[in-house]
């Protein structure tokens, strides 16, 4: 009789020991499964990391004719240390000045009777604000050597779609190259040809073809 309850004791100990045996596989096959899951998601975060810089690379090489900043390695992080040097006195004193102006409006029609009553003091007062945030935006858009960053910029982007243009419209071969026809043969004025004229320019540089014009230009010269 004790033999027996010392067996019965002892196959339910490996009973529990099997079935703790087999929780842990269970757990262990759980966290494999949630590692490579979350391997997965890093190498997909990271391809997503990858494209965002090939972008901003590509982005910046353009808007500075490829001149600087042609690795993004060579770029200095954003930190509390060079955030001081990013905008200037003037910068900040002129955005809080917009600020303050732009309240200043919001009260004056959201409270009219601050003019008490009069509708020609309402309008002056408002036209002389609206006149201070012009002139308040005119500065905050020139502070900091923004007029040439600008205007450096928009050069830059002009080039780039000159140079589109030409290599677009003169391929070295012919035969290999995408076309696009424009038909411009339309019963109507001078502003609609340019317009149609436009909008095929347009779709040709954005599928990369050359524009072609479907005549000789009898309908349209």
């Amino acid at each position: 009789m004790n033999k027996e309850l010392q067996l019965q004791r002892e196959n339910n100990v490996l009973n529990s020991a099997s079935a703790e045996d087999g929780d842990l596989r269970g757990q262990v096959v759980e966290a494999q499964a949630r590692r490579k899951e979350l391997h997965d998601v890093n190498r997909e975060l990271k391809r997503k990391l990858e494209s965002a810089l090939q972008m901003q690379r590509s982005l910046i090489e353009r808007l500075t004719g490829g001149q600087q900043h042609n690795d993004t390695a060579s770029l200095s992080p954003l930190t509390s240390e060079n955030m001081q040097y990013l905008f200037s006195k003037d910068h900040e004193i002129s955005r809080r000045k917009l600020v303050r102006s732009l309240w200043q409006l919001f009260h004056s029609i959201r409270h009219p009777s601050v003019n008490n009553g009069n509708s020609d003091s309402a309008i002056t007062n408002t036209e002389n604000q609206v006149l201070s945030l012009i002139a308040e935006s005119l500065r905050l858009s020139e502070v900091d050597g923004a007029v040439e960053w600008r205007h450096q910029s928009l050069q830059n982007l002009t080039d780039f779609i000159q140079k589109r243009l030409w290599y677009s419209q003169n391929p070295e071969n012919c035969r290999k190259r995408r076309y696009i026809i424009c038909d411009m043969r339309h019963g109507c004025g001078f502003g609609c040809q340019v317009h149609h004229l436009a909008y095929c320019l347009l779709v040709a540089f954005a599928s990369r073809r050359t524009l072609v014009l479907g005549d000789n230009g009898t309908h349209w010269k």
